[in-house]
């Protein structure tokens, strides 16, 4: 259910905040483990905004939604080794175990255009992550 919420959320964001072709990045992550996940992410995109995504075991979740301007999404995809629209993104198992990777790094994230304003990155967190 707290999933669906924050997936209701996201969709009302998105209608009340984008222009009809504003090209729109989707973060998502999806948790491979047997356990809980907690992601809180950063975005300091004009001021700091934190939220705070749970993610059960086995289930992907979008942790953020970032409006760009009106040019063809491939214009604004990630590149260099670290995210630029994401400044933190802290992973943690059962709420206590924070993740030893690096989620900011930009190899750990998967690049999918799915129309000229639309774009995906998603990333699975395992085991070995923790």
């Amino acid at each position: 259910m707290h999933v669906f919420k924050v997936m209701l959320s996201a969709a009302l964001f998105f209608t009340f905040t984008s222009c009809e072709h504003q090209a729109m990045l989707t973060y998502k992550v999806h948790n491979s483990t047997s356990a809980p996940l907690r992601v809180v992410t950063t975005n300091t995109n004009g001021r700091d905004t934190t939220t705070t995504i749970s993610i059960p075991a086995h289930e992907q979740a979008t942790i953020a939604i970032i409006a760009q301007g009106l040019s063809g999404v491939r214009n604004y995809k990630e590149t260099g080794d670290s995210l630029h629209e994401l400044t933190g993104i802290d992973v943690f198992r059962n709420d206590t175990v924070m993740a030893k990777t690096s989620f900011l790094n930009t190899s750990r994230w998967h690049y999918h255009q799915n129309n000229a304003h639309s774009a995906d990155y998603t990333s699975t967190v395992t085991d070995a992550d923790f």
